[in-house]
């Protein structure tokens, strides 16, 4: 029982590691770091 906690542990470590250069992306997509922040913190938008 105790891989499932392991695994969660990895798996938010992959996605903290990959959100800086897919935030920067969408940045240079958009050419507004207003406008990627708006998108990264609210995606319903």
């Amino acid at each position: 029982m105790r891989f499932l906690p392991v695994r969660s542990m990895v798996a938010a470590g992959i996605c903290v590691s990959i959100q800086g250069p897919i935030n920067a992306g969408l940045r240079l997509a958009l050419g507004s770091p207003v406008y990627s922040a708006a998108i990264s913190f609210f995606p319903v938008l």
